[in-house]
């Protein structure tokens, strides 16, 4: 009986308690939240699509099986990508009344952040183009974190140097 317990526990699908997801909105300073929807993709997280009294909606992470020192430095991570000069968009997750990214709720590790609507491509959906463009961002932003100039990309082709 524990083990199907367990099993309905961490099933993705399952939403969260109305006062868990009260608790959320409270530390982030939005009020409480409604649950709207699951979220299907993520797999290392459960992901859910909330709903603030204000209307307002939320993308609402569970961060599972990682301490609340690496879920801050993803978060860390994408305020770096979140940068002017880094052509891509990322969304930040918010930070609550104790200026935490993260919020803990017994065991559990939770991030807000704003919604927004949008399909994520798969990678055969992308143009040689798109791929080219991808690489050039992702060179860049190796070049940032480590300091370089950014404007400075040089593309290597199977014929050579661009």
């Amino acid at each position: 009986m524990s083990e199907m317990r367990e099993g309905l526990e961490n099933d993705p699908r399952r939403e969260l308690e109305k006062s868990q997801l009260a608790r959320i909105g409270n530390a982030y300073g939005v009020g409480p939240l409604r649950m709207l929807d699951v979220v299907a993709t993520g797999l290392l997280n459960r992901n859910f699509h909330v709903q603030a009294e204000s209307g307002d909606e939320y993308f609402l992470r569970e961060h599972r099986d990682i301490p609340v020192t690496v879920a801050e430095k993803h978060h860390a991570a994408e305020r770096f990508l979140s940068r002017p000069d880094i052509p891509i968009v990322v969304g930040t997750s918010l930070h609550g009344k104790n200026e935490q990214s993260v919020f803990v709720d017994g065991e559990k590790l939770f991030s807000l952040y704003p919604w927004v609507t949008g399909r994520r491509l798969r990678s055969m959906e992308l143009s040689d183009t798109a791929i080219r463009s991808l690489a050039d961002v992702e060179a860049r932003m190796h070049l940032l974190s480590k300091g370089g100039d950014a404007g400075r990309i040089v593309r290597t082709t199977r014929h050579g140097m661009e």
